[in-house]
């Protein structure tokens, strides 16, 4: 028996008995053909992943190479300021001298060289041409209006032809008014449809050069014909 430093007896092991079964470890035993293979999967070492320091998210995207900008030809020296400006318009659109001047002393304060200067002349003159032009085929349309209504009349050729023989009588001499009718003042319709009638009444009073012998009203002086009341009989 042995005893405890307390004083207390310990329980003394006994021995199995011997009819008692004696007891076993369980034997592994391999797995039947055919059955699944129970086995834990073996763990593996993870992979290691690229960080973000090391991704190309980082380089930025690649884009055309941009170019420095270009300096004007004042700032690289090219276009320097002139002691006098020298502009130049397209043929058939004079510059006006005033505007000019006044332009210059303008472009000179602004400090602008000869080339800047000169484009901006010519985006003047492209505005003053277009302008220009405008009016021009304003005025054809008007013209070719006045044509018309004249032309559109059934007895035109007659009205005309009175119209001529009125200014032949009356203008032939005067260099200013025969030199004005055959402008656009000689399309005008009331002009031709005033002189047409005083050429009429010089028609039948015997005065156009062009008329046949026996034309009626051949023989009339010209205050017959305009005055018919002074010829009546008291």
């Amino acid at each position: 028996m042995v005893v405890d430093m307390t004083g207390a007896e310990a329980p003394e092991a006994k021995a199995p008995d011997a009819g008692a079964p004696e007891a076993k470890a369980p034997e592994a035993k391999a797995p039947e053909a055919g059955a699944p293979d129970t086995k834990a999967p073996e763990a593996k070492a993870p992979v290691a992943e690229t960080s973000l320091l090391d991704s190309d998210d980082s380089e930025p995207e690649k884009t055309e190479e941009q170019k420095p900008a270009e300096k004007t030809e004042e700032e690289a020296g090219e276009d320097p300021v002139p002691e006098a400006y020298e502009f130049t318009a397209p043929e058939g659109l004079p510059l006006d001298e005033g505007l000019t001047a006044a332009f210059a002393e303008a472009a000179k304060g602004l400090k602008l060289g000869q080339k800047a200067a000169q484009k901006i002349v010519d985006v003047a003159t492209q505005h003053a041409q277009k302008a220009l032009d405008a009016q021009r085929k304003a005025e054809v349309d008007l013209i070719s209006g006045w044509k018309n209504e004249i032309t559109s009349d059934p007895n035109h050729k007659q009205l005309l032809a009175d119209a001529k023989l009125a200014r032949q009588h009356f203008g032939a001499e005067n260099e200013g008014f025969m030199e004005l009718t055959k402008q656009w003042v000689g399309n005008h319709p009331g002009v031709i449809k005033f002189l047409a009638k005083i050429g009429s009444q010089l028609r039948e009073a015997g005065m156009d050069p062009g008329a046949n012998p026996g034309q009626s009203g051949q023989g009339k002086t010209l205050g017959e014909t305009w005055y018919p009341s002074l010829n009546k009989k008291k």
